[in-house]
């Protein structure tokens, strides 16, 4: 009996224990599928998914906007840096640019005037200051041109900067604005102030920044290009016209000969006399005059057949004629003609012949194209004067005795290499 009673408590435990998970999963079947409660649960995700836009706008609104100090050269941007981080300023680094905190950039401009390091630094001056300031109302699509403009004026000038002999470069650029009428269409125009380090540029140099400048601007040709130095010397003219550029490049390169040939000079005299015993200037007259000649030579002398046309023709006619037939081909009969004849015209036979040759020669031809290097010397004067030389005596006395003649014929087969 017990055992009996012990087995119906078991079944009638897990009998309880099925229905209540049946009832748990009935209940949560029913509670899916209200409606109500599903437009609930989908009303609250919406709230919470528009609370968590809300708080993102609101914390992206609340980051400082940045505003640039300038643009700043490699030994400038460490003190700058390092002065920001002794203050303990926040800031940004864009390339050799420096973003602070718009709301604080009047007062970080002025500390660092006040610690000596806004005034070598290459910031930004009061027009750019303008161009930069963020309106309220919006950017207008002149101030966006203008902005581009600026943002390729420091590009330029960071590029120009990577020169060795540059110390500080500034491009201003002249850009119009676009016409519809090819008529009254202007070309853009530029200006470059450079800050060399004391040694001058090479006229390579000086090439190659026109031609960056130009290359960097649609429309910009070469000859539009002014390039000068912190000394206010012309090193390229975008004004000049061509004739006077070309003038100035020609004297530029014949005093580059000229020191050319003067170093040669010295080389070879201060072994013989010394360094302040003589004087040497040269003078060259150089010649930039173009010459181009073609010439187109022929020899009859080597003549060749090229193509020949020969034609002849032969045409002749007998006494025999007519229709071949058996009446033709009868022996002739007996005729009166006598056998000598006394008088009359003799007999003539027709003919007919022609003969026609044509020959075409083709000659032995040489072109030669010559063209003349500009730059070629003309004339060429060297004067050295050679001071007399010191002759000390045995008591000491130095005397000066001129040199003589056969020094002298010396020194000028050392100069002129004979």
């Amino acid at each position: 009996m017990a055992n009996d009673q012990n087995g119906d408590l078991l079944i009638n435990h897990e009998g309880a224990s099925a229905l209540d998970e049946n009832e748990q999963k009935s209940s949560a079947l029913g509670f899916l599928s209200n409606s109500d409660v599903l437009r609930q649960i989908t009303l609250i995700l919406g709230l919470a998914i528009c609370l968590a836009i809300a708080v993102f706008i609101l914390l992206w609104g609340k980051e400082p906007e940045m505003r640039p100090l300038g643009t700043y050269s490699t030994e400038e941007l460490v003190s700058t840096l390092d002065y920001l981080d002794q203050q303990k300023i926040p800031y940004q680094v864009d390339g050799k640019s420096v973003l602070v905190s718009a709301e604080n950039y009047g007062d970080i401009r002025l500390r660092l005037t006040r610690a000596g390091l806004g005034t070598n630094s290459a910031s930004s001056n009061d027009g750019e200051a303008i161009l930069l300031k963020d309106s309220s109302f919006g950017v207008s699509q002149r101030m966006e041109s203008e902005r581009l403009k600026l943002s390729r004026e420091r590009q330029l000038a960071s590029a120009i900067e990577q020169f060795q002999n540059v110390a500080k470069a500034q491009v201003l650029l002249a850009i119009p604005k676009d016409n519809v009428f090819a008529r009254n269409e202007r070309k853009p125009s530029a200006t470059v102030v450079l800050t060399l380090k004391g040694s001058a540029l090479g006229q390579g140099e000086v090439d190659s920044i026109v031609d960056m400048v130009a290359s960097a601007v649609h429309g910009l040709e070469p000859t539009r290009v002014t390039v000068t130095d912190q000394s206010g010397r012309l090193l390229n003219s975008g004004s000049q016209d061509p004739v006077s550029a070309q003038t100035r490049k020609e004297f530029a390169m014949q005093q580059k000969q000229e020191l050319e040939y003067k170093q040669k000079i010295d080389a070879i005299l201060i072994p013989v006399l010394g360094m302040d015993n003589y004087t040497a200037e040269v003078d060259l007259a150089l010649d930039f005059s173009q010459q181009e000649q073609t010439r187109k030579t022929y020899n009859p002398d080597l003549p060749a057949v090229r193509s020949e046309m020969t034609l002849e023709e032969n045409s002749a006619s007998g006494a025999n004629g007519g229709i071949p037939g058996a009446l033709s081909n009868q022996p002739p009969a007996a005729s009166g003609i006598p056998e000598k004849a006394d008088g009359g015209e003799g007999g003539t036979s027709a003919g007919r012949s022609r003969k026609e040759a044509t020959r075409n020669y083709e000659l032995d031809t040489t072109v030669s194209h010559t063209r003349r290097q500009m730059g070629g010397i003309r004339r060429m004067t060297v004067s050295v004067a050679v001071d007399y030389k010191s002759i000390t005596g045995a008591d000491g006395a130095v005397t000066r005795e001129p040199r003589s003649q056969s020094e002298i014929d010396t020194l000028r087969r050392l100069i002129s290499g004979g």
